[in-house]
């Protein structure tokens, strides 16, 4: 049994159809599971149903912009992947995009992360964009930034500009901070149900509503160190293939 199937109940790589050759060539087990596609989607009929909401997908995204279509059905299809580790109560999974990599030189500590989870963990990144470190530098910038949101010159809240930056938690993990990156991470039911609520009805795109998360603090986030997955940029984007054709 691979080390990856052994610290979670179950692994899902979420892809559409017209991406079903990719990664076929994986040494662990899985579930190939549907993704999303959001040019089948129409946004009136999702707001009617109350799965989508425009104004607030406005509201809540700095750039103050919709949600695209292909941003929707990615959301959507990390939700639907929620909902079944919940109904089938899975206690931990992970979940994969089809663009998603196993670094094969780290794979020796797949065991050695998750055994540094505390019992009260919600999500771990396997892979991530955007690490940011707490080191002098960055302590500095943070109190000059946390002064300023203070008196309203950032647009960031005070309490955010705190869990901006990944700090220091044991050998193989990192406080999560504002990392950016749903191609590979682990999640907990109780991960999965915190972020389920969050996201009724879907108005972030996944990364977001991770990311935003948590810095809030409404999840238990962490970094595994060093990332155990990388994102294959080699692959056309889902999301820039589905905009492209509306």
């Amino acid at each position: 049994m691979h080390a990856i199937n052994k610290v979670v109940d179950h692994i899902y790589i979420i892809t559409l159809d017209i991406h079903g050759s990719r990664k076929s060539n994986h040494k662990f087990d899985f579930e190939r599971f549907p993704g999303v596609d959001g040019r089948k989607l129409n946004v009136k009929d999702l707001e009617k149903k109350g799965l989508f909401d425009s104004k607030l997908a406005k509201k809540v995204r700095i750039s103050k912009k919709d949600m695209t279509m292909g941003e929707i059905g990615i959301a959507m299809a990390h939700k639907n992947v929620y909902l079944d580790i919940i109904s089938n109560s899975r206690e931990s999974a992970v979940i994969l995009e089809d663009d998603s990599i196993l670094l094969p030189e780290n794979s020796n500590f797949i065991e050695k992360v998750f055994a540094e989870l505390p019992s009260d963990w919600d999500l771990i990144y396997l892979g991530y964009h955007d690490f940011h470190m707490w080191n002098m530098k960055t302590q500095a910038k943070t109190i000059f930034d946390f002064i300023f949101a203070s008196v309203g010159l950032k647009k960031m809240k005070p309490k955010n500009v705190w869990n901006r930056y990944a700090k220091p938690f044991s050998k193989h993990l990192k406080i999560a901070g504002c990392s950016n990156g749903t191609y590979a991470y682990g999640i907990s039911k109780k991960g999965a149900e915190k972020l389920l609520n969050i996201q009724q009805p879907v108005h972030q795109i996944s990364d977001h509503l991770i990311k935003n998360a948590s810095m809030k603090k409404e999840i238990n986030a962490y970094l595994a160190v060093p990332p155990l997955f990388a994102h294959d940029y080699e692959c056309e984007s889902t999301r820039e293939l589905i905009d492209s054709c509306n």
